[in-house]
This record gives structure tokens, sequence and C-alpha cells, in this order.
């Protein structure tokens, strides 16, 4: 595969006449392209690499990693326009193929696993845009459902496993409708509208270590659209 890989480089120098080319940041040598048209080591892409129309400043940051004739690999990261990370996966011959970290838009942990062969496998998790975890799934190298199918709704309620979910609904358990949720406090974190496991609207109660009130986050159609003010 890597001969191939080479190979092809080798074909495009032959048609294109490209010699050797790299830029010069920070000192270091990035943006290589060898004298086989391959692009080799570091590699930062920013705005005026990527195709027109994207949202991107010239010398915007929008992806960086390693490339190994021309197929990227080891770890890659991918940012959003704002500069926040959107993406932090491990390469293997060009394609994703290790531990993989997914990110919202704020900053925010969306999903964490390992992805082989476009899709997960082993443990996966998955969480809000408050950083609270959602789901955690655990699949098998195929990549399909096996062992537990956790679903911790909140830190009063043990996550339970899929035999036990459909025990009581004949399905994993899913929230609906208003809900309010409480910690192993019993303070309230939750307290408005779900859908299908996603808080829709209402308010989102955050406690420092203490168990001190220090926001409260209000979802509109489920998305943030600001903090309440905390009544003392």
């Amino acid at each position: 595969m890597k001969i191939y890989s080479h190979i092809l480089c080798f074909v495009a120098m032959t048609f294109s006449g490209i010699a050797q080319t790299f830029e010069i940041y920070k000192g270091d040598t990035i943006n290589r392209i060898d004298n086989y048209n391959c692009k080799q080591g570091w590699w930062r892409i920013t705005g005026k690499i990527k195709p027109p129309g994207t949202c991107y400043m010239s010398d915007q940051l929008a992806e960086e990693g390693i490339y190994l004739n021309n197929r990227k690999t080891g770890l890659w990261i991918e940012y959003f326009c704002n500069g926040n990370k959107k993406s932090v996966l491990v390469f293997k011959d060009g394609r994703p193929g290790g531990s993989a970290t997914i990110y919202f838009e704020n900053g925010v942990v969306s999903e964490t696993g390992t992805w082989k062969n476009n899709r997960w496998i082993g443990n996966h998790k998955m969480y809000d845009t408050f950083g609270f975890l959602t789901q955690e799934i655990e699949y098998d190298t195929l990549g399909k459902r096996s062992g537990n199918f956790l679903v911790p709704l909140d830190d009063a309620r043990e996550p339970m496993t899929l035999k036990e979910t459909n025990k009581s609904n004949n399905g994993p358990v899913v929230l609906q409708g208003k809900q309010t949720l409480y910690n192993k406090h019993k303070q309230i974190t939750k307290d408005g509208v779900f859908k299908d496991n996603k808080f829709m609207d209402g308010k989102a109660y955050i406690y420092d270590d203490n168990g001190d009130l220090i926001r409260i986050a209000i979802y509109k159609d489920g998305a943030y659209v600001g903090d309440a003010p905390i009544k003392k």
C-alpha cells in the first residue's frame, strides 16, 4: 500500500514537474512536498489552503498533523472557525483508525471512543453541551452493540445495563417530556422538557465542588441561549 502511494506521487511529479517545496513555521519545516509530489511531515492547513468559500481566515489554522506519502498518519487535530477544537483523531494509512474525540463548537467534548473502519468500537461515550455524560455504549470489534448499553441520566440514578432496561420497558431508558433530575445530593440539576434524552427546553443547574449553585443555564429548542440570574 505504501509503495503504491509512492508510485502515485511519482506519476503526479512526472506530469507536473513539481520540485520539493516547504514552509518555515517558528523555525521548523512544515507543509513539505517532496520530489515525488507527496505531502510529508508536519502540516498546518490554514484558510489559504482550504477550498474557497470556507469560514476560515487566510492564516487561520483549520487542521494540523503529519502526512506520510500523501496519507494522514498519527494524531490529527481539526478546528472550528471560532478556533475551538472540532476533532482529535488518530489516523493510519490515511483513514481514522484509533482513539477519537469529537467536540461541540463551544469547546466541550461531544463524543469519545475508538473509531475504526468508519464505525465506533469498544467503549463510546456521548456528552451534552455542558459536558455531562448522556450515553455510554459498548461495541464489539465489528461495531455492533455488545454488553452494556448505559444511559446515566443523572448522578441520582444508577446507569442500567441493556438487560435491566429491557426488563423494565423493553428498550433503553429514554427521557421524554417534562422531567426534573437531581444529583446525589438531591439538588435539581435539570428541570424542563426532554426529547429522546436530549434536553430541549428548561434550566440546567450547575454547582461547584462545595455544592453551591454557581450557574443556571437556559435551554430553548435544544440549544443553550443564556443564563438566568441566581436569587440569593
